[in-house]
């Protein structure tokens, strides 16, 4: 929901002739946060399984997971709101 804002605001600060490179970047920043993101929750819900019957494990675990990335979303949504609260344009 707010990559497109995050983009249109990061390109607007670039020269025209780099606005691709930045884009590349961007889209490869996206690409290896998407995939530590998929690691670390797979590697939690590994971890909390651990022990446990399966079933058990993978509802305890499905629920950390949950609650690591509730936390992560709202700081995300704290840094875009400070981000863009200045800003009149």
């Amino acid at each position: 929901m707010i990559v497109g804002n995050t983009m249109t605001c990061a390109m607007s600060y670039l020269p025209i002739n780099l606005q691709a490179d930045g884009n590349a970047v961007l889209q490869t920043l996206m690409q290896l946060s998407g995939g530590i993101g998929t690691s670390i929750t797979a590697a939690i819900l590994a971890f909390v399984q651990q022990g446990i019957n399966l079933y058990d494990g993978t509802n305890r675990g499905a629920l950390f997971v949950l609650i690591f990335l509730m936390f992560n979303i709202n700081i995300v949504i704290l840094s875009q709101y400070f981000a863009f609260k200045g800003e009149k344009k």
